[in-house]
């Protein structure tokens, strides 16, 4: 007979398993909302982080769509992927420009 410890360690084994790389499939509405946040996520790398440095934002956009696109022909396109800009490389953009 199963006792409560032994569901909860099979909902453990589960719930690893799912973390661990298994496709899970998300609804709708949780596919937009995860859409939605990466949009503000990808603003603010490619997009925010150019102007505050001085960049233009179209080079920023335009090479990370080459990357993304070069990253997906290299991986057969397994992983969904975008490739951006980030805010930790602005401390040493701003270090090296000032030079």
């Amino acid at each position: 007979m199963a006792t409560d410890t032994d569901k909860s360690e099979k909902t453990g084994e589960r719930e690893a398993v799912a973390a661990a790389g298994a496709p899970m499939a998300l609804s709708p509405v949780r596919k937009t909302i995860v859409g939605v946040q990466f949009l503000f996520v990808a603003f603010g790398g490619t997009v925010l982080m150019p102007l505050l440095v001085g960049l233009d934002p179209s080079t920023a956009l335009f090479s990370a769509g080459v990357g993304t696109l070069l990253f997906h022909v290299v991986t057969g396109g397994q992983v969904p992927v975008f490739l951006g800009s980030s805010f930790a490389y602005i401390v040493p953009f701003l270090a090296v420009s000032a030079q």
